[in-house]
C-alpha cells in the first residue's frame, strides 16, 4: 500500500515548512558543532525524508549521512544533492534497527 512518503512532492505540500525555519535550524546545527569544536563534521540524519537540513549542512561542509526506509524520498534526496552540488550518502532502512558501516558520527539530527 502506498503512503505519502511514497510521493515527495505531495509531502512537501502537505507538511510545508517555510524554508527559513529549516536554514535556522541547519545554522543552529552547524553553529552547536562549531562551537564544540566540530569543523566539517560527520552528520547522521535520521528519518532524512528528501534531506531538507542534510543538504544545508553539506553545503556547509558537513559530511551528511541520511537513513530514511521510503525509497522515493531518498530518490528526491539524491536528485536536490545532484541539483545542489553537494554530495550525500544515503541508505534505505528503518531507524530503529539498522547498521552502517561507516566511521563514528558527530552528531546526529532527526
Amino acid at each position: 500500500m502506498k503512503s505519502i512518503y511514497d510521493f515527495p512532492a505531495i509531502y512537501d505540500l502537505i507538511l510545508h515548512r517555510d524554508p527559513g525555519v529549516v536554514e535556522a535550524e541547519a545554522h543552529s546545527i552547524h553553529q552547536l558543532l562549531v562551537q564544540h569544536g566540530v569543523q566539517n563534521g560527520r552528520i547522521l540524519e535520521l528519518a532524512c525524508g528528501a534531506c531538507a537540513h542534510g543538504l544545508l549542512l553539506a553545503r556547509q561542509g558537513h559530511q551528511v549521512t541520511g537513513v530514511d526506509r521510503a525509497p522515493a524520498m531518498l530518490a528526491e534526496a539524491e536528485r536536490r544533492a545532484t541539483v545542489s552540488g553537494v554530495a550525500l550518502t544515503l541508505q534505505q532502512a528503518d531507524i530503529i534497527d539498522f547498521t552502517l558501516a561507516t566511521a563514528p558520527f558527530d552528531a546526529a539530527i532527526f
